[in-house]
């Protein structure tokens, strides 16, 4: 199936704050200014959101698409200064769940063995982000997280039907709800973390010089 005008013009958004996530770093780098690590973080994370809409909602290749949005937390991951053990934690849960899913028979494949770690990574840096100090900029990191993490459990919700017998009132009315309103959160999300920044990458440099 082909993409709409409207999935091109969401790309186009989200193509648009990646881009400006990269002309702060050029900024930062120009200026020499100590949030450029930061900034780099900030920047591949949204390329690679941006490559990931590009599989999933254009090209319709949901395992790349998966793969680019486990990496997108990946870079979050540290740029929230998480320790490795956190990393360990989360894949440890993502297997449990992943199990328990097996024992109710349920089989998730691939797709949904990569979902399952995206959103367990994704909770832990959301819980994180939640917690930053700071100024107005780890704010809009916070919210737009949290606005993205809306944003996806609305997808998961779409997707229940891949993996579960739901009633005829899920494909009539809650999948084509979630289907409508997950853009309502996601758009203002890559918009703030564009414009976001998070002191704890800045605070280990320091600690580290």
């Amino acid at each position: 199936m082909a993409a709409g005008t409207g999935e091109w013009f969401a790309f186009g958004w989200v193509a648009v704050c990646a881009l400006t996530a990269v002309l702060r770093l050029l900024d930062a780098w120009r200026q020499k200014n100590p949030a450029l690590p930061d900034r780099l973080l900030a920047a591949l994370a949204l390329i690679l959101t941006a490559a990931a809409d590009f599989f999933m909602v254009l090209m319709r290749q949901n395992i790349e698409g998966l793969c680019c949005f486990l990496a997108v937390q990946l870079f979050y991951f540290v740029r929230l200064g998480r320790r490795l053990r956190s990393l360990a934690t989360a894949g440890a849960a993502a297997a449990v769940i992943a199990a328990s899913c097996l024992r109710l028979g349920v089989t998730l494949g691939a797709e949904g063995g990569l979902a399952v770690g995206y959103i367990v990574l994704f909770a832990g840096n959301l819980r994180s982000s939640l917690r930053l100090g700071g100024g107005r900029r780890e704010r809009f990191f916070a919210w737009g997280l949290f606005l993205f993490f809306l944003c996806d459990l609305n997808v998961g919700a779409m997707n229940l039907g891949d993996y579960l017998r739901l009633p005829d009132f899920y494909w009539q009315q809650i999948r084509p709800f979630c289907s409508g309103i997950l853009w309502i959160f996601y758009l203002p999300s890559q918009i703030l973390i564009s414009f976001s920044e998070c002191n704890r990458i800045i605070e280990r440099k320091k600690e580290s010089d």
